[in-house]
């Protein structure tokens, strides 16, 4: 997919390859320096959302509900489930003007990324 390649080729660490539909984005390749439960990816949605008007989908730790599973367990699950943000592109409503202003502002926010607040 053309804006999976394109950011990959910026630095955003997506999981290649992209797949014909959506992105995903590896957040704790964006956010090493987060702890799991601060769940940078849902500030990410949220930031995305706000300041750029893009909608995406946390398919992470808060989706997963790790937070109770460590409260129930009292510890880590021996494998983490997976972290992601999932950004969906509907081939029948984007065209190309989206796409690059998607690029764009994906690229910026993870120049950015200290701007980005937990959650």
């Amino acid at each position: 997919m053309y804006a999976g390649k394109k950011v990959a080729e910026r630095g955003v660490p997506v999981i290649l390859p992209p797949g014909g539909h959506a992105i995903y984005l590896d957040v704790n390749k964006m956010f090493k320096e987060r702890k799991w439960n601060e769940f940078a990816g849902c500030g990410l949605v949220a930031y995305m959302i706000k300041k750029y008007a893009i909608r995406g989908c946390e398919l992470g730790y808060q989706a997963w509900e790790l937070d109770k599973y460590v409260d129930k367990y009292n510890k880590m699950p021996e494998r983490l489930p997976p972290n992601f943000v999932r950004f969906a592109f509907p081939a029948n409503v984007f065209h190309k003007e989206h796409l690059v202003y998607f690029i764009n502002s994906l690229d910026e926010a993870n120049r950015n990324k200290d701007k980005i607040p937990s959650v």
